[in-house]
């Protein structure tokens, strides 16, 4: 029981480092991208969309997911949509998914 639930916690602590690493790779190389729309926003979201968020949360609805990694998880799509608009880390978490249309991570899943 016990060395089951500690590899549990070690395979998801694994896991969401590397979803954080992807996820930095993917901000980096959308906003990139974004400088070669018209509408940079619009593309550099629904490039989020498809391929940042969908790859983070895939097989998620078959874990067991903590409060802290639905957290984490959140922070990540709120630093990408704070550095999409251009505002700075304390405006707030709600302004961002509201202008940007962003949906939790927990209703994604």
């Amino acid at each position: 029981g016990v060395e089951v639930s500690l590899k549990l916690r070690r395979t998801t602590a694994e896991w969401l480092s590397k979803v954080a690493r992807k996820l930095d790779m993917y901000c980096g190389a959308i906003l990139r991208m974004r400088d070669m729309e018209v509408d940079r926003t619009k593309a550099a979201l629904s490039l989020w969309r498809a391929v940042g968020m969908t790859r983070a949360v895939y097989g998620l609805e078959i874990m067991p997911m903590s409060n802290k990694t639905y957290e984490q998880l959140e922070k990540m799509q709120s630093k990408f949509g704070k550095c999409l608009l251009g505002v700075g880390q304390s405006t707030a978490n709600e302004i961002v998914q509201s202008e940007l249309g962003l949906r939790r991570v927990r209703h994604v899943i």
